[in-house]
């Protein structure tokens, strides 16, 4: 982990391919500290970081200026074996008061934006840390790619949720999946709302409303069609906006939507609500097309492939995480 020696430098950037300058400024023992530049095509920005190693189960990395904002990742590593190792990572970023004006906008005008970045950035992180173990240790390296795969979303039912329990009554739960190919087959995010089912079904199935509560994205032309809705929606940010068809089908036990024209063409999200007691066990699977939505972002993803993977969580988290809140009462 530390980037002290060129082999360590080089081991970085692959992980982060973003990463695109190192500097180590000091080193005492396990520790150290370094200047570092990331990105390029939408903003570049300038940190430094402090690094430090309890070998062999710990690695924390910790904001010392500018960058991502003040924040921290702790890495523990458990041994499974000889040869394997699981990964735990805990992240928090207050990107609020990044260093680049582009991050402070949307973190102002997204409330749901710190949270998506610090699920996104922490998912590339992982996946970076994952392949390069893999390449260091010699062993074959899954296929990786930011590009969406195809067939139906696999949602989550009572079945799925009940083991899920405990997890959900301290906050909610993210699952990633890729397919054989290292596409993007979905994210999915499960999460207890303290509301009754009934309220949050009509918070999801009125996107006429969800302008209201969620800033960043714009319904229009929302409008009644056979078994649900179809509307238009748009996402728009300093840099890039997106417009893109949507129609709803709606059912007792959720809601099913695809994009059938527009940048994300063939996107699908699917919602289900089930019903726990005075609560309700909201699930929310997804695989967003955003490699298609320009060039920009397709760029983007193509220079680092976990960045697909890390935006499709981020889209599904926020739009649960929105349907929560608002059936909370908190927006």
């Amino acid at each position: 982990f530390l980037p002290d020696r060129p082999a360590h430098r080089e081991a970085l950037p692959r992980i982060l391919p973003a990463m695109k300058a190192l500097y180590v400024r000091t080193r005492c023992g396990a520790a150290l500290t370094f200047n570092w530049a990331y990105g390029d095509v939408i903003a570049r920005l300038h940190g430094t970081t402090a690094m430090s190693v309890a070998r062999p189960t710990a690695v924390q990395i910790r904001s010392v200026r500018d960058g991502f904002g003040p924040g921290e990742m702790l890495f523990r590593l458990y041994p499974e074996g000889d040869d394997r190792t699981l990964v735990a990572l805990a992240i928090n970023f207050d990107v609020s008061r990044a260093s680049h004006p582009l991050l402070r906008w949307m973190s102002k005008n997204g409330p749901d934006f710190r949270h998506a970045w610090n699920l996104g950035f922490g998912i590339m992180t992982l996946r970076g840390v994952e392949e390069e173990a893999a390449r260091t240790a010699g062993a074959p390296q899954r296929p990786s790619s930011g590009q969406a795969g195809s067939g139906p979303l696999k949602l989550l039912g009572p079945a799925h949720l009940a083991p899920l329990a405990p997890l959900l009554r301290r906050g909610r739960v993210e699952i990633m999946e890729a397919d054989s190919g290292g596409r993007v087959a979905q994210a999915v995010v499960a999460e207890r709302v303290e509301a009754a089912t009934d309220v949050v079904k009509g918070i999801v199935e009125r996107p006429g409303d969800w302008s209201d509560f969620m800033r960043a994205i714009e319904v229009t032309d929302d409008r009644p069609i056979e078994g649900g809705r179809a509307f238009k929606m748009g996402f728009s940010f300093p840099a890039f906006s997106v417009r893109t068809d949507m129609e709803m089908q709606t059912g007792p036990d959720g809601c099913d939507l695809v994009s059938n024209a527009g940048q994300l063409k063939r996107s699908l999200i699917s919602v289900r609500d089930v019903a726990d007691g005075g609560s309700t066990l909201l699930s929310s699977s997804g695989r967003v097309r955003l490699r298609q939505a320009g060039r920009l972002m397709r760029r983007m993803i193509d220079d680092d492939p976990s960045f697909g993977h890390a935006l499709n969580a981020a889209v599904v988290m926020s739009l649960s995480r929105s349907f929560r809140q608002r059936a909370e009462g908190r927006r």
